[in-house]
């Protein structure tokens, strides 16, 4: 599929996500919003991009921060983030989503409820796919044994929306899959953290995640770099974990 297409899966995901933005930011009409994107794919930057052209974006994956821990200091403070089918890999969804209020007061949610990325029972894809997800009080139920049910959090979702996802082969001549969006309003959870003293290999590494941000930007745009940006990467690592030994 040529870069440019955007998949029927992440049409369907946009479309839903565009309706919990607007109700966003309905609420909070800001400016130049800092938005934070938790492991997106080419497409989410582009569509951020697009649907909030002021805003000031930052990207992290899982090499910048592992959700199982509290954020560092280096990551924050944000306005808004945004986690499009990142949360069905969570291993504690609750612990999850309290670290990513810890960086922003306002968490906007796409993921699963009910959706077949597997062969066989429970129909979970073998990349670390884990969770599906409901809330019994807005109507959305899901047949996932086990699915987090979003309405235990404190507070429960200010919005969230069920809808229907694009089929994969899995689900030909079944019902379609379905997705939800949610966005999540943090409380005390995302009050300011103290500093601790900051070490000069700590202000390195802050340099570089800055700049790391910045390239990433714009390298989900143009393949070539973002490839150059890879092994740059790569090659700073090792230098940094020289210097601090």
């Amino acid at each position: 599929m040529p870069l440019w297409r955007v998949p029927d899966v992440a049409r369907l995901n946009h479309a839903a996500l565009s309706r919990a933005l607007d109700w966003l930011v309905a609420r909070q009409p800001l400016a130049r919003p800092r938005v934070l994107l938790i492991s997106p794919n080419r497409h989410d930057v582009l569509f951020v991009r697009q649907r909030l052209p002021a805003a000031a974006l930052t990207i992290v994956t899982i090499a910048d921060w592992n959700l199982d821990q509290a954020p560092a200091l280096t990551v924050g403070p944000f306005d808004w983030a945004l986690a499009s089918n990142v949360l069905h890999y969570a291993s504690a969804p609750r612990q999850w989503i309290a670290h990513l209020l810890m960086a922003s007061p306002v968490l906007v949610i796409q993921d699963l409820v009910d959706r077949r990325r597997g062969p066989e029972p429970p129909y979970l894809a073998g990349d670390g796919d884990r969770m599906r997800y409901r809330h019994p009080a807005a109507g959305i139920e899901s047949p996932f044994v086990g699915a987090f049910d979003l309405g235990t959090l404190e507070p429960p979702p200010a919005y969230c929306e069920a809808f229907e996802g694009a089929r994969n082969d899995l689900h030909i001549g079944l019902a379609a899959p379905v997705h939800f969006c949610a966005v999540l309003l943090g409380s005390t959870a995302s009050a300011p953290r103290p500093a601790p003293p900051r070490l000069p290999h700590q202000d390195r590494r802050h340099a570089l995640s800055v700049l790391g941000h910045r390239l990433r930007l714009l390298c989900f745009e143009h393949l070539p770099l973002y490839l150059l940006y890879k092994g740059a990467q790569r090659l700073g690592s090792r230098w940094l974990s020289r210097r601090s030994h």
